[in-house]
């Protein structure tokens, strides 16, 4: 099947508006995906409540132009829903022989954002995926941290990717892992046979980016506008 992915739209309207006439003029994917941290950074609310009020608003707005969107929330997204093309369960879909799976928890960062958990507290999460199904090359994750040593290298020089999410991919070796998080390292990797991709936009700098990527062949192509 062929996906467009990418991540950290972060309520940029420029974005936004890129993505939809992007989406608008491709219409033979399969599936469009969405890697979290949907919701923007607007610090004029007074409380975290507040915040989260506005950036569900903001995620309302996002679902009425992206209905079809497969997605997930990342650590800047305070809220929650139970949107039917949020997945945040295993098993959620099964499209094409493969397994989409998702996995929402980030590393600790110095900021105190939503969705953080320790090392051992990720292993112990991403080990619940296999429940009900392996994890193995029919698999696609949809999540939003990178695995350590992998597209997770901030602006200081510094990486910052889970060590247990590298650990679990060695150990599971999924078709591919899609994420975001680290908007510097937009790029793609691999680990052993398991496809990783950053697919974080550039609010910063208003930059649409993203992959389209054939789940068969592991063909991609970026897209940055």
């Amino acid at each position: 099947m062929k996906i467009f992915a990418t991540s950290d739209t972060h309520n940029d309207k420029i974005i936004l508006q890129k993505l939809k006439q992007f989406t608008d003029n491709n219409d033979n994917f399969d599936y469009i995906i969405h890697c979290g941290d949907i919701g923007g950074k607007d610090k004029n609310t007074r409380s975290l409540i507040e915040f989260g009020q506005h950036q569900k608003e903001q995620y309302e707005n996002f679902i009425n132009q992206f209905p079809n969107i497969i997605h997930i929330l990342g650590n800047d997204d305070w809220f929650e829903t139970e949107n039917n093309m949020h997945i945040n369960k295993y098993p959620d879909y099964f499209y094409y022989n493969y397994d989409i799976v998702s996995f929402e928890l980030v590393h600790i960062t110095p900021f105190n954002t939503n969705r953080e958990a320790n090392e051992n507290k990720i292993w112990y999460e991403l080990n619940k995926l296999n429940a009900n199904f392996p994890i193995n090359s029919d698999s696609i994750i949809i999540a939003h941290d990178p695995p350590y040593d992998c597209l997770d290298m901030t602006s200081r020089n510094i990486k910052v990717g889970s060590k247990s999410v590298r650990e679990y991919i060695e150990k599971r070796e999924p078709k591919l892992w899609l994420c975001g998080h680290i908007h510097e390292s937009f790029g793609v990797n691999n680990i052993g046979d398991t496809g990783v991709f950053n697919c974080a936009c550039s609010p910063e700098l208003h930059l649409l980016r993203g992959w389209v990527i054939d789940t068969d062949t592991l063909d991609y192509e970026k897209v940055i506008i």
